[in-house]
């Protein structure tokens, strides 16, 4: 879980710094298509919760994932990756190109995802604060 935090805590400050420079605005011509967002706001803060949930499972569960995979007949390590990201994806009703397309809609509005992120950590933050009161 500690791993989890410092590297949350890392994409946190990766984020803030580049927030915070104070580099000239260039005006970037935003494609038709990047108008919007394919996914919208609500479902994309519960999607990168989750993936930032099995990323953290993943980091500190290697060797039982590992294990969990050939008890299931996968040889490949990226194979069942694919699958258990696949998993995530599938929960929310998200596909694999619109939550690209999202991404990239969010190159071109900084600020909003730098929003969304807030509310990703504020959720993760939750889940932790409850976690450690049911210890």
């Amino acid at each position: 879980m500690r791993k989890f935090t410092v590297r949350l805590f890392g994409v946190l400050i990766f984020f803030a710094f580049f927030s915070s420079c104070n580099a000239p605005t260039v005006r970037i011509d935003v494609p038709e298509d990047m108008k919007k967002p394919y996914i919208n706001e609500d479902t994309l803060v519960a999607l990168l919760v989750d993936i930032h949930l099995a990323d953290g499972y993943l980091a500190s569960n290697q060797q039982d994932f590992a294990n969990n995979l050939k008890k299931i007949g996968i040889t490949k390590k990226e194979e069942g990756l694919k699958d258990f990201y696949a998993s995530v994806f599938k929960k929310h009703g998200v596909k694999n190109p619109d939550f690209y397309k999202t991404l990239e809609f969010y190159s071109f509005h900084q600020d909003e995802l730098l929003k969304i992120y807030e509310r990703v950590l504020d959720s993760l933050n939750m889940k932790m604060d409850k976690i450690r009161v049911s210890r």
